[in-house]
């Protein structure tokens, strides 16, 4: 009877550890990142140079201050006769009034399938036909982006960034 006494105890003792052991395990984070994207140019179909901050009712820009990571998606859409092309360059700003300090970002990276490593950009070109093309901010610590389109001959030009936070 003395020994049940002490086998009950290390019975208890060693239950109360597996059940501990458990609970951890089953731990599931309850937190996400959050991700939005913001449409900077939105089938901007005309010719030449159009800048996200000219266009009516948003501003035209998107605060990136405190984010993870940042994408751009450039897209190209062909019209009938599919002769032109687009270019597409991102500004930064670190004031926030985004207003009137906007300065060219060179350091876009592009994941290239023939390279080991990113090619670093200071624009991106789409010729002729109908394509999105995705670049990753390098250097964080801005305040606002915009994007700077231009679009020769025909088609429409859109700008997309993702932020995460």
């Amino acid at each position: 009877m003395k020994y049940l006494k002490y086998f009950f105890i290390a019975l208890f003792l060693f239950g109360g550890v597996v059940t501990a052991i458990g609970a951890v395990s089953f731990m599931v984070p309850t937190q996400q990142g959050n991700y939005q994207i913001v449409t900077l140019l939105s089938a901007t179909s005309t010719i030449g140079t159009a800048t996200s901050t000219n266009l009516t009712g948003g501003g035209g820009y998107a605060i990136v201050a405190g984010a993870k990571h940042v994408v751009f998606y450039f897209s190209r859409s062909a019209t009938s006769t599919n002769n032109g092309s687009s270019s597409f360059t991102i500004q930064t700003t670190k004031d926030a009034s985004a207003e009137t300090a906007w300065e060219n970002y060179n350091t876009l990276e592009q994941n290239v399938a023939t390279s080991t490593y990113p090619a670093v950009l200071s624009s991106v070109s789409i010729a002729s036909g109908t394509t999105t093309t995705m670049v990753y901010m390098k250097n964080l610590g801005f305040y606002a982006v915009r994007c700077v389109g231009v679009l020769t001959t025909d088609g429409a030009n859109t700008c997309k960034v993702g932020i995460e936070n």
